[in-house]
């Protein structure tokens, strides 16, 4: 269970990393504004944010 609460928290934090990145980009004020993986990567450490992307590289591979 503690794992599957992991994941549904992680997915959430990266919903919000892309609106936060999207909305950033959007208002034009900076010159780069941030990717989601970096923001993401503050959020859970650049560990585990290469083993997330990793588990999602797998899953769309899969999926086609």
């Amino acid at each position: 269970m503690a794992v599957g609460r992991q994941r549904r928290d992680e997915r959430e934090m990266w919903r919000l990393a892309w609106l936060v990145a999207r909305v950033t980009a959007a208002t034009g004020m900076l010159k780069q504004p941030p990717r989601v993986s970096d923001l993401m990567q503050e959020l859970v450490g650049e560990d585990r944010m290469a083993q997330i992307l990793s588990e999602e590289m797998r899953r769309h591979r899969r999926e086609g």
